[in-house]
């Protein structure tokens, strides 16, 4: 699914995933949409918790700008988590990769196909044109 998709499902903004995808802390394949990555990806990015400024207004009132970060709720969940939920989320992960690579693969393969089939009626014309001009 596209970046913004998964953000939303996440519940993180696009522009946190854009810059995750941008230090390479989670995979994406570029398609027709746009880039494409896991929401499972973007999920496990987020457990590990981001920090996020506060708004400028709250900030200015403060007087300066405070950070919220979820890695201590985060290391809560992931002690509760046990090994056999963890291990089904690295394989779920794993699958997602390589469905995304496949679905990568198979549209580079549609447009080759659509650009063949092009290319064919260009000749296709262009023999019938040829004949049309000897033959009349």
């Amino acid at each position: 699914m596209t970046a913004e998709e998964a953000s939303r499902l996440a519940d993180v903004s696009a522009r946190t995933v854009r810059r995750w995808i941008a230090k390479g802390e989670i995979q994406a394949e570029e398609g027709p949409r746009g880039q494409l990555v896991s929401v499972s990806d973007v999920r496990l990015r987020g457990a590990r918790g981001h920090v996020r400024p506060r708004p400028a207004s709250e900030a200015a009132a403060a007087g300066h700008v405070t950070r919220t970060d979820t890695d201590t709720v985060m290391s809560e969940v992931s002690n509760v988590l046990s090994p056999v939920l963890i291990a089904h989320a690295e394989q779920v992960e794993r699958l997602t990769r390589e469905a995304m690579a496949e679905k990568a693969r198979a549209d580079a393969a549609e447009r080759e196909v659509e650009q063949l089939s092009r290319e064919l009626l260009m000749a296709l014309i262009a023999r019938s044109t040829m004949e049309g001009a000897a033959g009349g």
